[in-house]
């Protein structure tokens, strides 16, 4: 039929739209986390890539606790179209991510230390630099919020574009 595209068709020119910066954005989080280690080896020792990695899984295992990112993955595209609930969504994602992760923050501080010395005491070493990128749990609750937004309105190339100013802050500040 004349005029009517093939689902194929369409399916690519969204790809090459909109997924190429979220592909992007991805490889240059990789990198950041890599350059990051790289600098950590190199400035401080190896000693310290492994107690920054030990704190990153445990930082990553506390923010799994709170899985609000992948609740507002699937439900702002569907209330997309209607931008006041959209908007209301928003910022009810970022009031009770930034809540919820407060909460785990908190009961981390309290609850990290008797966790590693109990159950890993081999590594409370880890446990001050685990603190310290609990510092960063306000900005991974704005984060968990934002992503999704920018996803379901296809606005990817600021997403990329945040993801080269981490990398180039990260570099910066070693």
């Amino acid at each position: 039929m004349k005029g009517v595209r093939s689902e194929p068709a369409g399916f690519f020119a969204r790809l090459r739209a909109h997924a190429k910066w979220s592909i992007a954005a991805a490889y240059v989080a990789k990198a950041t986390d890599s350059v990051h280690l790289f600098l950590i080896d190199r400035l401080i020792g190896p000693v310290a890539v492994a107690l920054y990695s030990l704190a990153d899984s445990l930082m990553g295992y506390v923010t799994s606790l709170f899985p609000i990112n992948s609740v507002l993955d699937a439900m702002l595209p569907q209330r997309s179209q209607d931008e006041a609930t959209a908007r209301q969504s928003f910022v009810r994602g970022i009031k009770y991510s930034f809540i919820g992760f407060m909460i785990l923050t908190v009961l981390a501080v309290v609850g990290g230390y008797p966790f590693l010395y109990l159950l890993f005491p081999k590594y409370v070493a880890a446990f001050p630099v685990f603190l310290g990128l609990l510092l960063l749990m306000p900005r991974w609750a704005f984060s968990s919020a934002l992503s999704p937004l920018l996803r379901a309105y296809k606005f990817q190339k600021p997403g990329f574009t945040l993801s080269l100013t981490t990398l180039a802050l990260t570099v910066a500040l070693a």
